[in-house]
């Protein structure tokens, strides 16, 4: 049986498709992996979120910690990752990004959301188990 795909509706609580990472493939070192690049797809071929979200939820099922970076800046003339946080092996992180709010609306304080394509580089030691990103609208 096949199933309909129903598009996203904005009126109702939906999670965008989630991305699996296996952490066999982390390398080490300075360099930065996508962990939700296309590979880390099942249906979804693009890279970053299919989707704007509101929460974001990232599980480390991995035997290893990873650093995880959310941008890449150009430092002497090469792109570099940031270093923004670490998440220890089985570790959870859950933003809930409609608590943080954006003054920059002209119409007062808006809400912040993770843009559709948004990236995250994760950075570790090669092991066993996966990297989970959930996004959530």
């Amino acid at each position: 049986m096949t199933l309909p795909v129903r598009p996203l509706d904005l009126s109702s609580f939906q999670c965008v498709e989630m991305a699996v990472f296996n952490t066999a493939t982390l390398s080490g070192g300075t360099t930065f992996n996508l962990l939700n690049g296309p590979s880390s797809y099942q249906y979804f071929t693009g890279s970053g979120f299919e989707a704007d979200i509101k929460v974001l939820k990232i599980y480390n099922g991995g035997t290893n910690g990873i650093t995880l970076s959310f941008r890449q800046i150009v430092s002497a003339g090469t792109v570099v990752n940031v270093r923004e946080d670490y998440l220890p092996s089985l570790g959870t992180m859950i933003i809930d990004l409609q608590t943080n709010h954006s003054d920059i609306s002209s119409y007062g304080a808006g809400t912040l959301c993770g843009a559709a394509g948004q990236l995250i580089w994760g950075n570790g030691t090669a092991g066993t188990g996966n990297i989970y990103i959930s996004g959530y609208r």
